[in-house]
């Protein structure tokens, strides 16, 4: 039985089955137009078919290729839902005015940006320590 981190691909299956909704769910209330709502809805197919080329080229095994997934996810999540008050407004601002560039709240811009390094950072050390 092929495993990564000690879970099954079954419980990957899971994680990833979980996670999937959990973030479209989340990444949705984020966005205050239609246009974002449908962007960030098409980020987990996106990912889902961008890892398993990689999987297919680098022939790494499925709970791999899930794990990677999962934490893609989850770096998203951890960059906006916390300043999801201000991706919210900032948007919906940028899209009620379109001619002018609308200036982004920047502990929000600052949290996003250091939160999803912190969180790829530590993903992919989790991965290149367990492959």
């Amino acid at each position: 039985m092929v495993t990564f981190l000690s879970l099954s691909t079954a419980a990957w299956c899971a994680v990833a089955a979980v996670i999937t909704p959990v973030f479209i769910v989340l990444m949705r209330w984020t966005m205050p137009t239609a246009g974002g709502k449908r962007s960030v809805s098409l980020i987990p197919p996106a990912a889902g078919a961008g890892l398993a080329a990689m999987g297919l080229v680098g022939k790494d095994p499925l709970p791999v290729i899930l794990y990677l997934y999962s934490a893609l996810l989850l770096i998203f999540l951890i960059g906006f839902v916390p300043v999801r008050k201000w991706v919210y407004a900032d948007t919906l601002r940028q899209a009620k005015n379109p001619d002018v560039k609308v200036q982004m709240h920047t502990p929000s811009l600052l949290w996003m940006v250091f939160s999803m390094l912190v969180a790829a950072v530590a993903a992919a050390s989790v991965w290149m320590e367990n492959t």
